[in-house]
């Protein structure tokens, strides 16, 4: 552990692992709050990682970075469209970041509402999928078939517990777990 250099590979390996990276950053209006989110239930339940911010933001968080952070690694940028969503100042931001960081966009319309002129110009020339005003089983197909296109399968699958049909994150323990014995290897080897 002697030079100058063992603490600061430690970090950079501690920071790669903490860095979370998502399959999907769901941008809405909290307005469409009770829509949006059965949409991003059943994306979790098949599997994907998704960020949306009832999940993502905690009480003292800087909000603007942390959105920013969670939209730059994430894989697939999902805007739900609505009057609300395109009069949000905040939805156009994270469109341009999403734009910025070169992700796929896939626009989902839960209304009849046109998009802001602002962001026309990203989002007009991109095939769109229509889910007006409450969740379909189509719509869900036809979303879940999209993000296959755009990213693949789920690369982590939840599996259901026989004894009380409960979602299990069973690799979450194992990632932990890997994650755990990679940083003590780097801390006490580097």
């Amino acid at each position: 552990c002697s030079g100058p250099y063992w603490f600061s590979k430690s970090t950079i390996f501690l920071i790669l692992i903490m860095v979370e990276i998502y399959d999907i950053f769901i941008s809405y209006s909290s307005k469409d709050r009770q829509i949006v989110h059965k949409y991003a239930k059943f994306l979790e339940d098949y599997g994907y990682k998704v960020w949306y911010d009832a999940k993502g933001l905690y009480g003292g968080v800087k909000f603007a970075g942390e959105i920013a952070d969670a939209i730059e690694s994430s894989k697939l940028f999902v805007f739900f469209s609505s009057e609300n969503s395109n009069k949000s100042e905040w939805t156009k931001g994270e469109i341009f970041l999403a734009q910025k960081f070169k992700k796929k966009i896939l626009p989902v319309r839960i209304d009849d509402s046109e998009y802001e002129k602002s962001v026309m110009i990203i989002l007009l020339p991109l095939q769109y999928i229509v889910c007006k005003n409450r969740v379909y089983e189509e719509s869900i197909e036809e979303i879940k078939n999209a993000i296959h296109k755009f990213i693949g399968e789920p690369t982590k699958k939840y599996l259901t517990s026989k004894n009380n049909n409960q979602q299990k994150r069973c690799w979450v323990k194992q990632s932990l777990w890997g994650a755990g014995f990679l940083s003590l290897f780097f801390a006490f080897f580097m």
